[in-house]
């Protein structure tokens, strides 16, 4: 996860014991951690990929995914990613930068 401010972010996170995720999206590669008792999700690009645990623009040779979720009657939630069987069109593997 990338912030300019995460010590205040997860300090304002701590102070509530009901959070139980933070979700966030326009990443170009899935994370799912844990810091604490919450769960840190990111969905994948349903463009290119960079490397998982990457912090540059890398491309990385994976097809487009998302993040799907099943919200549970208890408040709890399963989640998953899934990806398209292959990569559509062309994707220049040679660029700086997406």
């Amino acid at each position: 996860m990338s912030s300019d401010n995460p010590q205040d972010f997860f300090a304002v996170i701590d102070r509530h014991p009901q959070v139980r995720s933070v979700i966030w999206g326009h990443v170009h590669q899935h994370f799912d951690r844990w810091r604490n008792n919450i769960r840190l999700l990111a969905t994948p690009s349903t463009c290119v990929q960079f490397p998982p645990d990457s912090d540059d623009s890398a491309i990385e040779y994976t097809p487009p995914g998302y993040r799907w979720f099943d919200l549970l009657d208890t408040g709890d939630f399963t989640t998953g990613v899934d990806r398209l069987a292959e990569i559509p069109g062309r994707i220049d593997l040679e660029a700086s930068g997406y």
